[in-house]
């Protein structure tokens, strides 16, 4: 029986998505990062493909500030010491690696139109790879990354940021594991840029900067944003 671990890496609600900042300013990317955080997490536990969710961030106190208490999900904390995304994620995979899990899948917390269905036909490729990746819409970078077997998920090295998707598929062929790449329309779309928020739908742009329900997540509420205005200005 197969045994999956999703890691979801979470740097922490402020000082992300900086490159949004001429549409919304701290306090509204802050949501943000928590909506989709939690979208993320709720669609991987609708999938019913993970035995263990590991979120990796900088702030211990993250998973109850998204409010996602329901969810069977672990906090792994990142000290400063062991910064950056790539550091993030090889703390996830030590987590994994003790679970004794045989497939890991990576999944970027910034996917806002990631669904349980998305995720459910990436974990069930009749002929999986040893290493599977996703790419975002440009092509050029990773947006999920699922490695099966104990080679792979112990050795395959993680270069998530610039030209990724090249440097993935160049480390899986230095440890001669095989490799497939996939498109998937719901986990290529990411959000970084002003152009990637402004093709989201007006009501999905609305979902994200709604309120979650968690009293210690920032709230538009809390700091007297109205969502819709924002709308309007962005």
């Amino acid at each position: 029986m197969t045994r999956t671990s999703v890691i979801i890496p979470v740097r922490g609600l402020y000082g992300g998505k900086s490159r949004l900042a001429s549409v919304l300013n701290a306090d509204e990317r802050a949501v943000l990062i928590g909506a989709m955080a939690k979208q993320v997490i709720d669609a991987v536990a609708r999938a019913g493909i993970a035995d263990s969710i590991i979120v990796v961030s900088r702030e211990a106190d993250l998973l109850p500030r998204l409010g996602t208490s329901g969810i069977r999900t672990e906090l792994v904390h990142q000290p400063v010491h062991s910064a950056g995304l790539n550091a993030a994620i090889d703390l996830g995979r030590r987590d994994a690696l003790r679970r004794k899990a045989d497939r890991v899948l990576v999944l970027s917390a910034d996917l806002p139109l990631l669904t349980a269905t998305s995720i459910g036909c990436l974990a069930g490729d009749r002929v999986p790879a040893d290493v599977t990746l996703v790419t975002d819409r440009a092509g050029v970078g990773t947006n999920a990354l699922m490695l099966r077997g104990e080679a792979a998920i112990e050795r395959f090295p993680f270069h998530f940021g610039q030209d990724s998707r090249r440097l993935h598929r160049e480390a899986a062929a230095d440890l001669a594991t095989s490799y497939s790449e996939r498109c998937v329309q719901e986990i290529a779309h990411d959000l970084d840029t002003p152009d990637d928020w402004a093709m989201l739908s007006r009501e999905k742009r609305q979902d994200l900067l709604t309120p979650l329900s968690s009293p210690h997540l920032p709230s538009f509420g809390a700091i007297g944003i109205d969502p819709v205005a924002v709308l309007e200005r962005a």
